[in-house]
């Protein structure tokens, strides 16, 4: 996972020179999505971060060649010692381009967040098959934040790669099977996506 996380950060900076001599053209509807790996920063049962996947969709409309507006649905998994982690974020979406020409862009969002924890076991017992599962979900209010940079591969078609970070706050809550689960949870996402305007 950290070698896609480099080599990604890696793409990042070696497609903006090239992607400089074209002009970005923002108008209209827009809409994308994207792949890639993200880190849970809280910590979990054992007491660390942990690495899992993550994605997104967007889609907007464009105010001017440098204020997109938007929403985000976003979301991360992981798992760690037969526990299941799932996060994710429903946000209204700003992106802003500093330079109109220029394919860099900032992005920030407000809205809903989930997390839902989960364990599952399974065994068999004299020929019978048993499984069980229990899970705890919990929502919450949201935020984002991240910069891309948008990559012309054609007339309307951008490869995208980004990195986003993301906030589920949710409340603390003491579970009689999960222990304690956070109020606040953190993730810094790294993910390539392609973008239509």
């Amino acid at each position: 996972m950290r070698i896609a996380t480099l080599a990604l950060l890696g793409s990042i900076m070696a497609s903006a020179p090239a992607a400089a001599q074209d002009v970005q053209e923002h108008r209209g509807l827009w809409g994308g999505f994207g792949l890639g790996g993200g880190i849970n920063l809280t910590d979990t049962f054992d007491g660390g971060s942990l690495w899992g996947f993550s994605g997104y969709g967007r889609i907007g409309g464009s105010l001017n060649q440098r204020v997109l507006l938007g929403g985000e649905s976003s979301g991360w998994i992981g798992s760690r010692s037969g526990v299941d982690y799932t996060r994710g974020n429903l946000s209204a979406l700003l992106l802003f381009y500093p330079s109109p020409k220029g394919g860099l862009y900032l992005k920030g969002g407000l809205g809903f967040s989930y997390v839902t924890t989960s364990i599952s076991s399974s065994t068999t017992i004299d020929g019978v098959f048993y499984y069980s599962s229990v899970s705890e979900s919990k929502g919450g209010f949201g935020a984002t934040a991240g910069l891309g940079y948008d990559v012309r591969l054609g007339r309307n078609i951008y490869l995208v790669p980004g990195v986003d970070w993301y906030l589920q706050a949710v409340g603390t809550e003491n579970n009689s099977v999960f222990g304690t689960l956070p109020g606040t949870n953190n993730q810094i996402a790294f993910s390539l996506g392609l973008v239509w305007h």
